[in-house]
Formats: C-alpha cells, sequence, structure tokens
C-alpha cells in the first residue's frame, strides 16, 4: 500500500468526503462504482503519455488495489467464518 502524506490526504479528503456522501445517500450501486473508478483511470490514462508503459503502471495499480483490498478485508473476512463454520475440506 502506498501510504499517502498527512498533508496530501488533507487536500484530497473533503472531495472524497463528498463523493462519499452521495454514495452514502443514494448506495453503493456496482455500476456506480465502476463508472467512479473507470473515470479516474480514463482521465489518468488522458492526461498521461499513451503508451505501454501507462498502460502497464495504471493496470497494475488496479492489480495493487484490489489485492490490498483483498489482503487488508476479505482475507481476515475469510479467515473469520473459516473458524465460525469450519473448514470446507
Amino acid at each position: 500500500m502506498p501510504y499517502v502524506t498527512q498533508l496530501d490526504r488533507t487536500l484530497m479528503k473533503p472531495q472524497i468526503d463528498y463523493l462519499l456522501l452521495f454514495l452514502n445517500e443514494k448506495g453503493y450501486n456496482p455500476g456506480w462504482i465502476n463508472y467512479i473508478i473507470t473515470t479516474i483511470v480514463y482521465y489518468w490514462w488522458k492526461s498521461s503519455a499513451q503508451n505501454y508503459a501507462t498502460l502497464a503502471v495504471i493496470c497494475g495499480t488496479l492489480d495493487n488495489v484490489k489485492n490490498e483490498f483483498y489482503r487488508r478485508v476479505a482475507s481476515p473476512y475469510e479467515d473469520r467464518k473459516l473458524e465460525e463454520h469450519g473448514d470446507v475440506f
């Protein structure tokens, strides 16, 4: 996880909070989440050198986000459920 400095977090927080307020009120619709992420990635692509290196960095970042979420949220959840219900084998 590339940790962001406290200053940068402070600068981004109002915009992120605004978006989260909308999602909290309307619901976390998967289509909306996809739209938000796709829009960010698309504008990143459009504002960068449009070459293979940029594609690799963007795709790698998306993979890292997924992997970090799995490591910090999904895996502990799965471990709790394993203990709660027992192994499937």
